[in-house]
């Protein structure tokens, strides 16, 4: 004869259960967190490196004469800094046959939102229709720069390279140009961890 579950048997069968299945769930929600985390880390650090690979691939090509910097005055900065470059690196046309000194006709303007509390970091590509030998001179009509400047005019292109940025300091050394550029994320999971990662780094223009 077969004998039924008494009821503390089945009490403790379904607190078995429902530990097990809180054990579980926790360790689901951990493995969770813990993958949010790890994609918010890697997208700050993808956008610090999109960022700092530009500057190094263009600044030091640049002219120290072309180099406008605003300097915003918050805290935390929110600089911006424009310099000129080429339209075309392998047209000959725009090299001086003489000295082989490039010929400007571009400019590069990296700014940064003044969002709060995280702003936005992009650049602009500035054809001015003319040499572009000296700085913008319509950079002060962009700064501060509260939002992105729109396509129009001197302003062809805009590319935004991190949206998650707390500082972004331009420094002028007198032959150089210090950068100092923080991101900043919080995750999602209940502990509302805070994660900054800090790049700073120097350039020094060599077609100066």
């Amino acid at each position: 004869m077969r004998r039924g579950f008494t009821l503390l048997e089945a009490v403790l069968g379904i607190g078995l259960l429902a530990l097990l299945s809180l054990a579980v769930f926790g360790l689901f929600r951990l493995g969770s967190d813990h993958f949010r985390i790890g994609v918010m880390r890697n997208d700050l650090q993808a956008q610090g490196r999109r960022a700092i690979a530009l500057l190094q691939r263009e600044f030091p090509r640049s002219s120290y004469a072309s180099l406008g910097i605003f300097t915003s005055g918050l805290n935390p900065p929110r600089d911006a800094i424009s310099f000129a470059t080429l339209s075309d690196w392998n047209d000959p046309a725009l090299f001086d046959p003489a000295s082989g000194r490039p010929e400007w006709d571009r400019y590069y303007f990296f700014f940064c939102t003044t969002d709060l509390p995280l702003g936005r970091l992009g650049y602009a590509v500035i054809d001015p229709g003319a040499e572009a030998d000296t700085p913008w001179a319509n950079m002060t009509a962009h700064t501060p720069v509260v939002a992105p400047p729109s396509v129009g005019a001197e302003i062809t292109r805009v590319t935004m390279l991190a949206d998650s940025v707390e500082r972004f300091q331009v420094t002028d050394n007198s032959d150089s140009v210090s950068f100092d550029l923080v991101l900043s994320g919080q995750s999602l999971d209940v502990h509302r961890r805070q994660e900054r990662y800090e790049f700073t780094f120097t350039i020094k223009p060599i077609n100066s």
